[in-house]
């Protein structure tokens, strides 16, 4: 997207047998005869995927959503979200500013929020899996009614917000474990969970919603790994009685977004890792496929079974990528008079 983070300008150089060493002009083609690489080596400008099979060594670089030419400096298809930005040209690459800033590759933001020591790895998978992503730990050792946990979630999207491109979030990923309506760390244990976010705590970002604060885009999708977190509870209503639901329920009626959870069908809605390889791909599983499956929850609408296992991208790509606008309907067809 246009909207740069800041990066101070050097040449991909590591002095190693297995790196290569780039000189660049600005928008990163390569000065000849000043450079070399390793043919194991895929990586060239701003650690993007080159593509060498069309126009040549480093001619072709792979932004995942589309594919910029660094001889002049621009990408051969429009921006996906070129209808929110007209005073930019859409195949302007990186603002045209490119000493001090790079070129984001995805669209609207994507987050990674880690709940317990145990899981913080996955701030680190997840930016070598979306570039630009960005992570927080809001573990702390409070008490369950302790509404810090809530106040760092707000502060973490609230700022995801004012600083993407497209002032909208797509995707978040939440980490952690999870049982009877909360998600918590693995500081805590399930009678007396420590660092805790639970469904009487939501109103924070409920409010933080309602003020603009936080905006989360049409299609955007929220990934929770924690066990459980779709599996109905009981809850107060405020009105003296009490209502079935859910934490992923609740968080999808509050965000406007879909939310994936693991739900207890018939005895375990744990989750756990299925494949964790960084740079690669990040999936999950329901620990017992016959027990518990993974739902998706919408305002308004029944959760739906998707199945026993879910990939990050998958989510990621639903949240970040603007949908196609429809085709145009064809022209009527016009028939000649009779006799002509």
């Amino acid at each position: 997207m246009q909207i740069l983070t800041p990066l101070v300008y050097s040449s991909n150089c590591c002095g190693t047998n297995t790196h290569p060493v780039l000189y660049q002009h600005p928008f990163g083609m390569q000065i000849l005869e000043r450079s070399w690489t390793a043919s194991s080596y895929r990586f060239g400008f701003q650690d993007q995927e080159k593509d060498n099979e069309v126009k040549g060594e480093g001619n072709g670089i792979n932004f995942k959503f589309r594919m910029h030419d660094p001889r002049v400096g621009r990408f051969f298809s429009v921006d996906p979200l070129t209808s929110k930005y007209p005073y930019w040209s859409p195949y302007v690459f990186s603002g045209n500013i490119v000493i001090h800033a790079y070129e984001l590759e995805g669209l609207e933001a994507v987050v990674g929020i880690s709940m317990g020591g145990d899981v913080d790895y996955r701030k680190s998978h997840l930016t070598r899996l979306h570039t630009g992503a960005v992570t927080k730990s809001i573990v702390s050792p409070n008490l369950p009614t302790d509404p810090s946990e809530i106040t760092s979630l707000v502060d973490v999207l609230s700022t995801a917000t004012t600083n993407d491109a497209s002032g909208t979030i797509g995707f978040i990923a939440l980490w952690g474990h999870g049982y009877g309506g909360n998600i918590y760390g693995s500081e805590g244990a399930t009678t007396n969970p420590t660092g805790s976010l639970e469904i009487a705590d939501l109103d924070g970002l409920r409010t933080a919603i309602a003020n603009g604060d936080i905006v989360f885009a049409d299609d955007a999708v929220i990934l929770i790994t924690a066990c459980n977190a779709g599996t109905d509870v009981t809850v107060p209503d405020g009105a003296g009685g009490t209502r079935t639901t859910s934490l992923a329920q609740e968080i999808a009626d509050i965000t406007g977004a879909k939310v994936i959870a693991g739900r207890n069908v018939s005895g375990d809605g744990g989750v756990s890792p299925l494949k964790e390889t960084p740079g690669v791909e990040m999936s999950y599983q329901m620990r017992n496929y016959s027990q518990g499956s993974f739902y998706q929850f919408e305002t308004g609408l029944t959760p739906v079974d998707i199945g026993n296992t879910y990939q990050t991208s998958t989510g990621i790509a639903e949240g970040t990528v603007v949908p196609a606008p429809p085709p145009a309907a064809p022209a009527p067809v016009v028939e000649p008079p009779e006799g002509e």
